[in-house]
């Protein structure tokens, strides 16, 4: 495993040129998809204002590390949480930053209580009408699945973009390839790394799923109303800007060391 990573942080140093000049850390790559206001790109200062304009009563967890994407200490990423119970149900967000205090990644759970629930058709028709048509979409397990990718800017990649031809090569094909594997400790991060891709044409991924209040399941019953929606949207260019700046600078310090290392003169003793 350890010499996957070696290898894929490796890989991952030539793509900080072509990041170069077209994405700042800090800058989302999504346009203006969001979940309760809240756009990748954002800090976590940012975050917070943005979150104390919806009138709940909000509690949070400021971020905290939560270990490294790679090794040697590089791509360090910070998680911050805040949570929410009132008449319209609970809220739960996940929010995951880069060591430059920049938003990557959004996860956020909503709970409605009995009297609150929407018809599935209801739900299904506000995530489209806020999003557009996903694409792909399927149901698994009695629940609703929307999936999202997009180019850089948040124009989405439809199905459309995606003909089933043996060879066929578009900037839709090629994103969405990148988009399916974003960086993660839990999947290996090497799909990404080596994505012969133009990083400066991608956007990012976020999916919708809706949880139906089925109590005969798993007869399967019919699918009317919706207990739970899970958001989670994620942009992997605003993580990998950091994690390659990361990476360069100790790259270059270890080449320092080596240069000093063949001009000092200084002999072992042996």
């Amino acid at each position: 495993m350890t010499t996957a990573i070696n290898r894929i942080a490796c890989l991952l140093l030539p793509t900080a040129f072509l990041l170069a000049g077209t994405a700042q850390a800090g800058t989302g790559h999504l346009g203006n998809i969001e979940t309760l206001g809240i756009k990748t790109g954002m800090t976590h200062e940012e975050v917070r204002a943005t979150l104390a304009k919806i009138k709940k009563p909000w509690k949070e967890s400021p971020p905290r590390s939560n270990g490294f994407y790679f090794d040697k200490n590089v791509g360090e990423v910070f998680e911050a949480h805040f949570t929410a119970t009132d008449s319209s149900g609970s809220e739960e967000l996940t929010l995951s930053y880069s060591k430059e205090n920049a938003l990557f990644k959004i996860q956020r759970i909503t709970r409605w209580p009995a009297e609150a629930r929407p018809s599935m058709a209801t739900a299904i028709k506000a995530v489209q009408d806020k999003f557009g048509i996903p694409t792909s979409q399927r149901v698994y397990s009695d629940m609703e699945q929307m999936y999202y990718y997009t180019l850089d800017g948040g124009k989405l990649i439809t199905a459309a973009d995606l003909p089933n031809k043996r060879g066929y090569v578009s900037d839709a094909t090629t994103c969405f390839e990148f988009d399916k594997m974003p960086p993660s400790r839990f999947n290996n991060p090497g799909n990404l790394a080596t994505q012969d891709v133009l990083y400066a044409k991608c956007g990012g991924a976020f999916q919708v799923i809706l949880e139906p209040d089925n109590p005969n399941y798993p007869n399967k019953s019919p699918r009317e109303i919706a207990r739970k929606m899970e958001v989670e949207i994620h942009d992997p260019r605003v993580f990998l800007v950091s994690a390659q700046k990361e990476l360069m600078a100790r790259q270059n310090m270890l080449q320092g060391q080596i240069d000093k290392a063949k001009n000092n003169g200084i002999k072992p003793t042996l």
